[in-house]
Protein backbone atom coordinates (compact mmCIF):
# COMPACT_ATOMS: atom_id res chain seq x y z
CA UNK A 1 0.00 0.00 0.00
CA UNK A 2 1.25 3.34 -0.91
CA UNK A 3 -0.07 6.50 1.05
CA UNK A 4 0.69 10.16 -0.27
CA UNK A 5 0.26 13.90 1.15
CA UNK A 6 -0.54 16.57 -0.93
CA UNK A 7 -1.20 20.35 -0.09
CA UNK A 8 -4.11 21.48 -2.10
CA UNK A 9 -4.47 25.25 -2.56
CA UNK A 10 -2.13 26.21 -0.58
CA UNK A 11 -4.02 25.24 2.47
CA UNK A 12 -6.37 22.12 2.78
CA UNK A 13 -4.28 18.33 3.01
CA UNK A 14 -5.34 15.30 1.46
CA UNK A 15 -4.47 11.83 1.59
CA UNK A 16 -4.72 9.77 -1.19
CA UNK A 17 -4.76 5.87 -0.39
CA UNK A 18 -3.47 3.20 -3.39
CA UNK A 19 -3.60 -0.15 -3.27
CA UNK A 20 -0.40 -2.17 -4.87
CA UNK A 21 -2.66 -1.73 -8.19
CA UNK A 22 -2.99 1.81 -7.74
CA UNK A 23 -6.59 1.29 -7.94
CA UNK A 24 -9.09 2.46 -5.74
CA UNK A 25 -7.73 5.59 -4.89
CA UNK A 26 -9.65 6.98 -1.89
CA UNK A 27 -9.44 10.66 -0.10
CA UNK A 28 -8.69 10.05 3.78
CA UNK A 29 -8.23 12.05 6.73
CA UNK A 30 -4.84 13.16 6.22
CA UNK A 31 -3.99 13.62 9.94
CA UNK A 32 -5.73 10.42 11.22
CA UNK A 33 -3.73 8.25 8.28
CA UNK A 34 -0.21 9.73 9.50
CA UNK A 35 -0.70 9.00 12.72
CA UNK A 36 -2.29 5.67 12.17
CA UNK A 37 0.05 3.94 9.92
CA UNK A 38 4.22 4.44 11.08
CA UNK A 39 4.76 2.40 7.60
CA UNK A 40 3.88 5.27 4.90
CA UNK A 41 6.16 4.79 2.23
CA UNK A 42 6.20 7.88 0.34
CA UNK A 43 5.09 11.79 1.99
CA UNK A 44 4.65 13.58 -1.04
CA UNK A 45 4.33 17.75 -0.31
CA UNK A 46 3.44 19.69 -3.50
CA UNK A 47 4.42 23.74 -2.44
CA UNK A 48 1.64 25.77 -4.07
CA UNK A 49 4.52 28.79 -3.87
CA UNK A 50 6.76 27.38 -6.68
CA UNK A 51 4.03 25.95 -8.78
CA UNK A 52 2.15 29.45 -8.91
CA UNK A 53 4.43 32.32 -9.54
CA UNK A 54 3.70 35.55 -7.68
CA UNK A 55 2.55 38.35 -9.84
CA UNK A 56 4.81 40.81 -10.60
CA UNK A 57 4.95 44.18 -9.13
CA UNK A 58 4.86 47.60 -11.28
CA UNK A 59 7.75 48.43 -9.02
CA UNK A 60 9.82 45.71 -10.75
CA UNK A 61 9.62 46.87 -14.42
CA UNK A 62 11.86 49.96 -13.77
CA UNK A 63 14.32 47.51 -13.26
CA UNK A 64 13.84 46.09 -16.51
CA UNK A 65 12.72 49.74 -18.35
CA UNK A 66 13.80 53.48 -18.58
CA UNK A 67 10.96 55.50 -18.07
CA UNK A 68 10.63 58.35 -20.60
CA UNK A 69 8.25 61.11 -18.12
CA UNK A 70 8.20 58.55 -15.62
CA UNK A 71 4.97 59.84 -13.53
CA UNK A 72 2.86 59.62 -16.51
CA UNK A 73 4.19 56.34 -17.23
CA UNK A 74 4.01 55.43 -13.80
CA UNK A 75 0.54 56.34 -13.96
CA UNK A 76 -0.73 54.72 -16.91
CA UNK A 77 0.48 51.42 -15.40
CA UNK A 78 -0.95 51.51 -12.57
CA UNK A 79 -4.14 52.40 -14.33
CA UNK A 80 -3.58 49.44 -16.59
CA UNK A 81 -2.20 47.05 -14.09
CA UNK A 82 -2.92 44.06 -16.13
CA UNK A 83 -0.27 45.10 -18.37
CA UNK A 84 2.29 44.51 -15.78
CA UNK A 85 2.87 40.39 -16.57
CA UNK A 86 2.82 41.09 -20.22
CA UNK A 87 5.69 44.01 -19.86
CA UNK A 88 7.69 41.62 -18.18
CA UNK A 89 7.05 38.69 -21.21
CA UNK A 90 7.48 41.46 -23.63
CA UNK A 91 11.30 42.43 -22.07
CA UNK A 92 12.50 38.97 -22.19
CA UNK A 93 11.37 38.45 -25.75
CA UNK A 94 12.90 41.69 -26.86
CA UNK A 95 16.11 40.36 -25.46
CA UNK A 96 15.61 37.19 -27.74
CA UNK A 97 14.90 39.76 -30.95
CA UNK A 98 17.40 42.35 -29.75
CA UNK A 99 19.73 40.58 -27.82
CA UNK A 100 20.21 40.51 -24.12
CA UNK A 101 19.70 42.99 -21.41
CA UNK A 102 18.16 45.63 -24.68
CA UNK A 103 17.67 49.65 -23.70
CA UNK A 104 13.94 49.68 -23.75
CA UNK A 105 12.14 52.96 -22.93
CA UNK A 106 8.58 52.98 -21.99
CA UNK A 107 6.87 56.31 -22.77
CA UNK A 108 3.25 57.43 -22.95
CA UNK A 109 2.05 58.34 -26.56
CA UNK A 110 -1.13 60.55 -27.11
CA UNK A 111 -2.34 59.96 -30.96
CA UNK A 112 -2.50 63.23 -32.62
CA UNK A 113 -5.47 62.22 -34.66
CA UNK A 114 -7.46 61.53 -30.95
CA UNK A 115 -6.09 63.31 -28.22
CA UNK A 116 -8.27 61.31 -26.13
CA UNK A 117 -6.20 57.98 -26.86
CA UNK A 118 -3.21 56.97 -24.98
CA UNK A 119 -0.87 54.41 -24.90
CA UNK A 120 2.25 52.87 -23.30
CA UNK A 121 4.79 52.27 -26.44
CA UNK A 122 8.45 50.21 -25.45
CA UNK A 123 10.77 51.55 -27.96
CA UNK A 124 13.67 48.73 -28.18
CA UNK A 125 16.92 51.73 -28.40
CA UNK A 126 18.97 50.21 -31.04
CA UNK A 127 21.90 51.05 -33.19
CA UNK A 128 21.23 48.55 -36.19
CA UNK A 129 20.77 49.79 -39.51
CA UNK A 130 17.29 50.02 -40.38
CA UNK A 131 16.74 46.72 -42.57
CA UNK A 132 18.09 44.96 -39.57
CA UNK A 133 15.99 46.25 -37.16
CA UNK A 134 12.65 46.21 -38.80
CA UNK A 135 13.44 42.50 -39.60
CA UNK A 136 13.72 41.61 -36.50
CA UNK A 137 10.91 43.78 -35.19
CA UNK A 138 8.86 41.80 -38.14
CA UNK A 139 10.01 38.65 -36.50
CA UNK A 140 9.19 39.47 -33.01
CA UNK A 141 6.04 40.42 -33.97
CA UNK A 142 4.91 37.12 -36.30
CA UNK A 143 6.97 34.81 -33.90
CA UNK A 144 5.15 36.29 -30.42
CA UNK A 145 3.27 39.73 -30.61
CA UNK A 146 0.97 38.87 -32.86
CA UNK A 147 -0.67 36.43 -30.65
CA UNK A 148 0.11 38.45 -27.53
CA UNK A 149 -0.81 41.51 -28.38
CA UNK A 150 -4.65 40.87 -27.15
CA UNK A 151 -3.68 40.42 -24.10
CA UNK A 152 -2.56 44.45 -24.47
CA UNK A 153 -6.16 45.26 -25.09
CA UNK A 154 -4.92 48.33 -27.06
CA UNK A 155 -2.67 49.59 -24.94
CA UNK A 156 0.47 48.52 -25.14
CA UNK A 157 2.57 48.80 -28.39
CA UNK A 158 6.14 47.87 -29.25
CA UNK A 159 8.52 49.57 -31.59
CA UNK A 160 12.19 50.85 -32.28
CA UNK A 161 13.92 53.75 -31.81
CA UNK A 162 17.29 54.72 -33.46
CA UNK A 163 19.50 55.76 -31.30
Amino acid sequence: MKNSLALLNGVNYIAIKENETGQDNKPINAASQISQQAEIMTIQIVDTASVFQKAPKPEALEKLYTYRRPMEVKGYIKAHSFLVPLLVEAYDKIGEYFGSNPAVVLEVVTDPEADDYRELFAFIQISLSPEEALSRLDQLDKEWWLDASDKAQNHFCIDVEFV
